[in-house]
């Protein structure tokens, strides 16, 4: 695992110094056209990211990725959407006691009032 987060980091900064090397090798010819190297250093590295997030969200998609996920999660792991709908329907449950504590929260403050009103008016 660690391996694996090392490489992507790696991964991740080799792709920056190669954007970073290409908007440096066409520095003057950006320049020519009047953009400046600023913004230049910031657009090539965040436009090299985003096409690569971009690709990948089309691959998880529609691609390779989604052909592996559905494989993996109906062949190998049949069980896999009945463990979902227990994940989701645990999350709703939880959801409807935190919502239920906060309204005995709620009371418990508005009756414990009410008895300092009644006491006071005694």
């Amino acid at each position: 695992m660690r391996y694996m987060r090392g490489v992507s980091w790696a991964g991740a900064i080799q792709a920056l110094l190669i954007a970073l090397t290409f908007a440096r090798v066409w520095k003057d010819t950006f320049e020519y056209y009047h953009i400046p190297s600023e913004i230049l250093y910031v657009l090539v590295p965040g436009g090299y990211f985003f096409l690569c997030w971009f690709i990948g969200y089309i691959d998880e998609m529609k691609g390779f990725w989604k052909m592996e996920g559905d494989y993996y999660n109906k062949k190998l792991n049949p069980m896999w959407d009945e463990w979902c709908d227990i994940v989701k329907n645990t999350r709703e449950a939880n959801m409807k006691i935190t919502d239920v504590n906060a309204k005995i929260n709620n009371l418990e403050k508005e009756i414990i009032r009410l008895q300092e009103v009644r006491e006071n008016n005694g």
